[in-house]
């Protein structure tokens, strides 16, 4: 690495004060972190999924995705007629905190368009699932 270089890295756990003797900083909201300086101890927060929240919205969009689907398709099995209120409370947070992807990302309105989990979307299903039948 050059100097004067930054360091990232995403964390998937939550952080406990220090890390090597290097602080880390929440930088946007996927919880990627940067290395900032050599103090020991721990600056910014970590929301979302790096503290183990997950919201309801977010666990209902995992459960039903599967293979490579329609926006359409997620929001009529679950039952929401607002198309807006679905984008915005339950397509875009999954988005955003990395549990689906976009088919086609660098195109969000092509009209063949779906929706598939990513890795950290597959283990989550698994993880609901597998609690799902615990109850």
């Amino acid at each position: 690495m050059e100097p004067g270089g930054e360091v990232t890295r995403e964390v998937s756990g939550e952080p406990t004060g220090q890390a090597e003797g290097v602080v880390f900083e929440v930088v946007n909201e996927d919880t990627t972190l940067q290395a900032k300086e050599k103090t020991g101890e721990a600056s910014g927060e970590v929301t979302g999924e790096a503290s183990g929240e997950v919201t309801e919205e977010i666990k209902r969009v995992v459960l039903v995705v599967s293979s490579e689907m329609k926006r359409t398709e997620i929001q009529k099995i679950l039952d929401l007629s607002s198309d807006d209120f679905f984008r915005v409370n339950y397509i875009l947070p999954t988005l955003e905190s990395g549990f689906i992807e976009m088919t086609f990302p660098d195109s969000p309105n092509h009209p063949n368009q779906r929706y598939r989990l990513t890795v950290k979307g597959i283990a989550l299903k698994k993880k609901l699932q597998k609690s799902k039948k615990k109850k």
